[in-house]
C-alpha cells in the first residue's frame, strides 16, 4: 500500500471522529451492572414504575452537525453503562455557540416547539446563513453557530412496593403541571 493510500485512510476515521462530536458529562453513580436496554422517557408522569434517580447526564453538540436522535443515543449508550434502566430528558436547549459556557436557563421538553420565536430566529439563521435548496447563502460574515443541550436523568428502577421520594416528587410536579 503506498504511503498517500495509508495515509488518506488513517486520517479518515480521525476526519470522522471530528465532525459531528458529542460532549458528554455525568454527576452522579453507577447503577451496577451495564444494562442491555435502556428506555427513554419524556415525561415523568409517564413512567409506570418505581424509580429512582442515578443521576443527571448533559449532552452538548453542534446544532448543524449532530442530530437530536444521535445525541439521544449518547445518552443510552451511557446510561446502559451506568447500569441505568431508563432516561429522563428533563430539558433541551438551542443556544448561540458563544453562550455555550453559559449557564442558559432550559426549557423543558415541551417548551420546545417550532413556532417560538428562538426556534424562529435559528431557523431563518440556518436556512439564510448556510444556504438552502429555495436560494443562495447570504454573506457567510455573520454565521451564528448553535449548541443543542440536552439534559437527562438516569433513572434505575426499583422492586415494585418502593416509591423513591425523588418519583413522588416529580409526579407531584406533574400533576401541578397538568392543572
Amino acid at each position: 500500500m503506498s504511503k498517500d493510500l495509508l495515509r488518506g485512510v488513517l486520517a479518515l476515521p480521525l476526519l470522522l471522529l471530528l465532525s459531528g462530536c458529542i460532549s458528554f458529562e455525568y454527576d452522579g453513580r453507577s447503577g451496577g451492572e451495564p444494562t442491555s436496554e435502556v428506555q427513554l422517557y419524556r415525561k415523568a408522569a409517564d413512567i409506570k414504575r418505581p424509580f429512582e434517580v442515578l443521576g443527571t447526564a448533559t449532552v452538548s453538540a453542534d446544532y448543524t452537525d449532530v442530530s437530536q436522535d444521535r445525541m439521544i443515543a449518547k445518552l443510552k449508550n451511557e446510561a446502559a453503562e451506568y447500569g441505568a434502566d431508563a432516561v429522563l430528558i428533563v430539558a433541551q436547549q438551542v443556544i448561540p455557540y458563544q453562550q455555550r459556557n453559559a449557564d442558559p436557563r432550559f426549557n423543558t421538553t415541551s417548551d420546545l416547539d417550532n413556532e417560538s420565536s428562538s426556534w424562529s430566529q435559528i431557523y431563518k439563521d440556518v436556512d439564510l446563513t448556510y444556504g438552502s435548496m429555495r436560494g443562495t447563502p447570504n454573506n457567510n460574515s455573520t454565521v451564528t453557530s448553535y449548541n443543542r443541550i440536552i439534559r437527562a436523568e438516569f433513572l434505575k428502577f426499583t422492586p415494585e412496593g418502593e416509591t423513591s421520594q425523588t418519583q413522588q416528587q416529580k409526579t407531584a410536579e406533574s400533576e401541578a403541571e397538568a392543572i
